[in-house]
């Protein structure tokens, strides 16, 4: 499965988000994957971490950004 196949399938392409705080939005960002059960809630905060740890790192293109850690931080492989 693609990386955008997952994103399609488990509704997680959100528009028009407005929020101010970056970590508020990975974890929003986070919710859909999280509702599916692609990743656990303690991934979100892995992110967070990263981000405060190595910096952002993670845009994909102008107006784009996929936010991550390692996998091992709570991605559910056997659903992939």
């Amino acid at each position: 499965m693609t990386i955008k196949e997952l994103l399609i399938e488990a509704d997680a392409i959100q528009v028009g988000v407005v929020e101010s705080d970056w970590q508020r939005v990975i974890k929003l960002a986070a919710r859909p994957l999280e509702a599916k059960g692609f990743i656990s809630t303690e991934y979100s905060q892995a992110v967070i971490d990263n981000t405060l740890n190595h910096g952002a790192y993670y845009v994909f293109d102008e107006g784009i950004a996929i936010p991550h850690a390692r996998p091992e931080c709570g991605v559910r492989p056997q659903l992939l």
